[in-house]
């Protein structure tokens, strides 16, 4: 098969890695489980016009039919990023959603629709990296996106039996898959607009979800021109011992290689893009070795039980910090883009970063 940017061969790949299509659509009504809840990410970049997005829905924990949105989307040169939430009670079985903001699956595990129209408020970067976003004034953007899948989804908790566990005693999700898809489309914002296309990420986790235990992580995926990708889903508990610690790699025809995470940067202190990366992924077909740099930084914060806010809380010792870093990246001289998402308590962040 040859190089898989042109989406796949969905005659001879099972986007859905043996899932039934209807794992692709979100829960009506959840299950008396404290903390239940659902989310979907999608974050992309368009190395063309520098602009790098992520949305993110989740239902509420205490009020299941209401689901929260969070959007931003920095502009070319990485200086400005525009934010945005909200709340509202528009998801469907098909099409999760908040006020603003919906992702409607038009065929599972191949394509979505992802669509924002709404207000923003612009912030600066450097701002995010010290303390919390600020109200700013709101001016209206609209994102409009195609999805489609480049790679199967990987499963967690599917690479052995230990990593079944790992996955089962995670504290933000009891089921989680993940995929690298394409994007085409159009942002529109005060009076400019532009027309996207790059490579992106997405995950989609069921179950309870309390940050209470978490003490950091590390997620990176990327996609390459030849069609080949690779990621890292790895988690730790407050003492920093490492609860979780999967990784995998997938072939330009769609195989999956399961495997561990051999090395990873956690992320240490708060500060600029422009830091080297470097990650080590061990499956049945060897070692891969990825490295790279981040590029655009975006900062954010986890609330207890399950929020999320922009800018870091350096003032709170048990505050988790989380860096979303669209990074450049490169595997055996390939390079492709991807992302790096950790995070960390405030307490465990090098001195020199509580002061910045």
């Amino acid at each position: 098969m040859t190089p898989r940017h042109d989406g796949g061969d969905a005659g001879t790949v099972d986007f859905g890695s043996g899932l039934p299509a209807d794992a692709e659509f979100c829960l009506l009504e959840p299950p008396p489980v404290e903390f239940f809840t659902e989310n979907l990410w999608f974050t992309m970049y368009d190395d063309h016009n520098d602009i790098a997005l992520m949305l993110h829905v989740g239902a509420d924990v205490e009020d299941w039919g209401l689901w929260a949105e969070k959007v931003y989307i920095v502009l070319p040169g990485g200086d400005d990023v525009l934010v945005a939430q909200g709340d509202g009670r528009l998801a469907t079985r098909e099409a999760p959603a908040g006020s603003n903001l919906r992702f409607t699956c038009i065929e599972p595990f191949r394509r979505w629709h992802v669509r924002y129209d709404g207000r923003v408020e612009l912030n600066r970067a450097a701002d995010l990296v010290r303390g919390p976003a600020r109200a700013a004034r709101r001016v209206r953007a609209d994102v409009d996106l195609d999805i489609e899948a480049l790679t199967p989804v990987w499963i967690a908790g599917h690479g052995s039996a230990d990593e079944a566990r790992q996955m089962q005693a995670q504290q933000w999700g009891s089921s989680h898959y993940d995929q690298l898809f394409r994007f085409n489309g159009e942002l529109r914002y005060a009076g400019r607009s532009w027309t996207l296309t790059g490579t992106g990420f997405r995950d989609h986790s069921v179950g309870p979800r309390n940050f209470a235990p978490f003490g950091g992580h590390v997620l990176m995926a990327a996609y390459f021109p030849s069609g080949r990708a690779a990621g890292i889903n790895a988690h730790r508990s407050v003492t920093r011992d490492v609860t979780m610690a999967a990784g995998y790699t997938i072939s330009n025809e769609g195989r999956i290689h399961h495997g561990s995470m051999r090395s990873a940067p956690w992320l240490e202190r708060v500060g600029p893009p422009g830091e080297p990366l470097h990650f080590e992924i061990e499956t049945p077909e060897g070692i891969a070795t990825i490295e790279g740099e981040t590029l655009r930084n975006v900062w954010l914060t986890l609330q207890v039980p399950n929020g999320i806010a922009y800018g870091v809380d350096l003032l709170n010792p048990d505050r988790i910090n989380v860096c979303e870093a669209h990074s450049r990246l490169t595997w055996d001289g390939e390079e492709g883009f991807g992302i790096c998402e950790r995070s960390a308590l405030t307490r465990h962040l090098a001195p020199s970063a509580t002061s910045v």
